[in-house]
């Protein structure tokens, strides 16, 4: 008898899944996990010999036999299109054919995740230019159709670049992607880190240094006319006020829109949005927050779009302390009548704090209560 029981405790035990958690990490550098990218490639799929050649591929790189690596990735993209069922190859082909030049359209292999961790491996094992190697790695991925060009890793090897302060190299890295893609794409995670880098680099030279402050500048007007042609004027304005307001310098932010004959308008608020989102920070949202409604556009969706933005980061990083803060704000800023268009945001902080384990305060409740869904 007791031995029945005890197997029923086993079997009911055994059901109970495991209960998700969030490790207390910067949001950046969650999604570019080692582990994670090793279960990625370890999945029990039907193609997973061919995701091994990505391991094989990139260990015989590091070993300096860059032409094996190329021909074993050749082989994956053979493979991998004979592969596939007759409904996607179709479907293929189409694509193939509207976008023969233009790589990053189209069904991929490999996913960003282990793509990132192959680049990384290169750039922290493999002898001599790592970022030239690691390139060129990248661009027979994109190149076979096996990869699309992703911001995650591409801002991986200007980040390299820039450790170095080779500000030219990194500049030269983000072309080389991003032309390899339809309509010259713009990534605004690794601009923005090169923008950032540049304008903490003319601000610690001094002004006596006029030959170094005028190649710091040549460089930023080159990478802003990089975002002009792949994006548009409203982009290159909005990345330039982004970078003050990253540095805590609320009133430079908006004095660059101002300066340019913008305001915090709905497309702008868009796009400073985006860039947050694309680079996990933020503190390029917090200097608007300080302002609230007084510089928001009047626009509902929008405005619950940027608070929503922020909160997912802060709930992410668990800075529960300002992510309080702004929900307290909001329910004292927005009407009575127009609460319920925001509530996802008070559901949004629910949820961290659930995620967290941790008591949910009584303020966060009674909001929730008042709206009706507790």
């Amino acid at each position: 008898m007791r031995r029945i029981l005890a197997l029923r405790s086993n079997i009911i035990t055994a059901r109970i899944p495991d209960q998700p958690c969030y490790s207390n990490v910067i949001a950046d550098q969650a999604l570019e996990s080692h582990q994670q990218s090793q279960r990625s490639f370890n999945q029990p799929k039907p193609d997973i010999n061919l995701k091994n050649k990505l391991h094989i591929a990139t260990d015989l790189v590091i070993q300096k036999h860059p032409d094996d690596g190329k021909k074993v990735l050749e082989q994956a993209a053979s493979e991998y299109e004979t592969s596939k069922p007759q409904d996607i190859m179709e479907k293929f082909e189409k694509v193939k054919n509207r976008t023969a030049n233009k790589p990053s359209k189209g069904f991929f292999l490999y996913e960003e995740t282990q793509v990132l961790n192959s680049i990384r491996k290169i750039l922290m094992q493999a002898e001599g230019d790592q970022v030239d190697i690691a390139s060129g790695f990248a661009e027979s991925l994109v190149k076979l159709k096996l990869a699309k060009v992703e911001s995650v890793w591409l801002k991986e090897m200007v980040k390299f670049e820039l450790v170095k302060n080779n500000i030219s190299s990194a500049i030269e890295v983000y072309t080389r992607f991003s032309t390899m893609t339809p309509h010259k794409k713009l990534f605004p995670a690794p601009v923005f880190i090169i923008l950032c880098h540049i304008s903490t680099e003319l601000e610690k030279t001094p002004k006596r240094m006029r030959k170094e402050r005028d190649e710091l500048k040549a460089q930023k007007e080159r990478i802003l006319k990089i975002i002009e042609a792949s994006g548009s004027k409203l982009q290159k304005i909005c990345m330039e006020a982004c970078v003050l307001l990253y540095g805590g310098d609320g009133l430079g932010g908006l004095d660059v829109l101002k300066r340019n004959d913008m305001e915090l308008g709905v497309d702008q608020l868009n796009f400073i949005v985006e860039i947050s989102r694309n680079t996990h920070l933020p503190q390029i949202l917090l200097p608007i927050v300080d302002y609230g409604s007084r510089i928001l556009p009047s626009h509902t969706p929008t405005k619950v779009k940027f608070y929503n933005a922020v909160l997912a980061e802060l709930g992410k990083r668990g800075d529960f302390e300002r992510m309080d803060k702004i929900v307290q704000r909001v329910w004292e800023e927005v009407p009575n009548r127009e609460l319920f268009k925001y509530q996802y945001i008070f559901h949004r902080a629910r949820h961290f704090y659930r995620c967290k384990n941790l008591a949910i305060p009584e303020y966060l409740l009674e909001m929730i209560r008042r709206l009706g869904d507790y």
